[in-house]
């Protein structure tokens, strides 16, 4: 739509023995023609006087619970843009929600209601006529451009283009979302904590119905994570999260941010997001150790003995359900044989302990250390190394993998 001042076109003509010849416009110009052609004026016409004002495309997108980002298309030759906004509660009109300058292409709005949707025009002026409000309103006849209606400065009613009206509804952003194996029944959901947010809904996906349910209702705003035991291994586990806030008729919530992650059946050094796993966390604690030497007897934090060393590093690897008591490589199994779950290697995963002695048998245990992976263990030894070190071991005197309850 657009406002314009009358155009007026300058003509003259030319008379000659009292012949009149019509004059014809080429380009902007005007040429009189006599009849005998013998000279020809040539006159420039009047210029289009500018258009008062008229309105932009626009575009619109949440900036957050509060606050809208409005953004539009510069006009050559605009001396400054109108802005204006309109809300559900408004009854369709449109207000003035500021005057920007020339080379603006953006506003943003605060202080708006969150999950109300609203509608946003930006109005280009070319003079100081044109700066200020216009009556526009939101009509109840629905139109093909949208039904928007500008009524004009005397009563003319003129539909708005759909690319013009642009509408937004503030809301929670949608957190960044991670999902990551501990072991491989546990996950852990973390997210970026949102502005605004009362607290936040943790969704996952039934693998047999496709939808989604809530499992997790948190109940601060500040809280970024939260973790899922007993679940099934060799499965894709998929979360989202929704930000909620708490206003007077109850709570709101945002869009969501999602992501997922697999449960290994066997955990291995190759398994997805390994490195923040509990398995990883403990180990990268025992390489802090890496070249202490070997002290029979000793447990930290400057040397080591074998069971001194997996003490040690459970102890301060702050994993929970994963700690034992100071005690023999015989006493490990002694006190915690019930989390046995054999003796081949090939049922091993990193952060387990491995038990050794010779015919494997379960008394006369000599020494322990933690299973490294990639059939190698970490440990404090007494061989060509003398301290702790990454190395292979003798699977032929495995005497038990001792897998502590957290590490399942």
């Amino acid at each position: 739509m657009k406002k314009k001042a009358a155009v007026a076109i300058m003509m003259s003509t030319v008379m000659t023995a009292s012949v009149f010849a019509a004059p014809s416009t080429v380009f902007g110009q005007t040429t009189d023609n006599t009849a005998d052609m013998s000279r020809t004026v040539v006159k420039d016409l009047a210029p289009e006087a500018p258009e008062e004002s008229e309105y932009v495309d626009t575009s619109a997108e949440s900036a957050g619970y509060k606050s809208v980002d409005l953004r539009w298309k510069t006009a050559s030759g605009a001396v400054g843009y109108n802005v204006y906004i309109s809300a559900e509660e408004n009854d369709g009109e449109f207000t003035l929600e500021t005057t920007v300058g020339a080379g603006t292409s953006s506003y943003r709005f605060t202080n708006l209601d969150m999950n109300t949707q609203y509608l946003f025009l930006v109005e280009a002026f070319y003079s100081e006529e044109g700066k200020g409000p216009h009556s526009v309103l939101n009509s109840t006849v629905e139109s093909e451009q949208g039904g928007y209606i500008d009524t004009g400065d005397k009563g003319e009613n003129t539909v708005i283009d759909d690319e013009q009206v642009a509408a937004a509804t503030p809301t929670l952003e949608a957190p960044q979302v991670d999902a990551y194996i501990n072991t491989t029944t546990s996950v852990t959901v973390e997210w970026e904590k949102v502005e605004g947010a009362s607290g936040y809904y943790v969704y996952k996906k039934n693998q047999d119905t496709g939808k989604f349910s809530k499992v997790k209702t948190v109940e601060s705003g500040s809280t970024t994570s939260w973790s899922q035991d007993s679940l099934a291994k060799g499965e894709t586990h998929q979360y989202r999260v929704k930000a909620y806030r708490i206003v007077n008729e109850g709570n709101l919530s945002g869009e969501a941010g999602s992501d997922s992650t697999e449960t290994p059946k066997v955990l291995k050094r190759s398994s997805k997001d390994f490195s923040k796993t509990y398995a990883a966390k403990i180990l990268k604690k025992g390489e802090t150790k890496l070249g202490k030497p070997y002290v029979f007897g000793a447990s930290g934090p400057n040397s080591f003995d074998c069971s001194g060393f997996v003490y040690w590093t459970l102890k301060n690897s702050k994993v929970d359900d994963v700690s034992i008591s100071r005690t023999s490589a015989q006493g490990i199994y002694n006190k915690y044989k019930k989390y046995n779950i054999g003796k081949s290697l090939s049922k091993a995963q990193p952060g387990d302990i491995i038990l050794f002695s010779k015919g494997r048998r379960t008394t006369g245990i000599y020494h322990a250390g933690l299973y490294y992976g990639n059939n190698k263990q970490i440990h404090a030894t007494t061989g060509r190394y003398n301290g702790i070190e990454i190395d292979g071991m003798a699977e032929n005197q495995i005497a038990a993998i001792i897998r502590m309850p957290g590490l399942e």
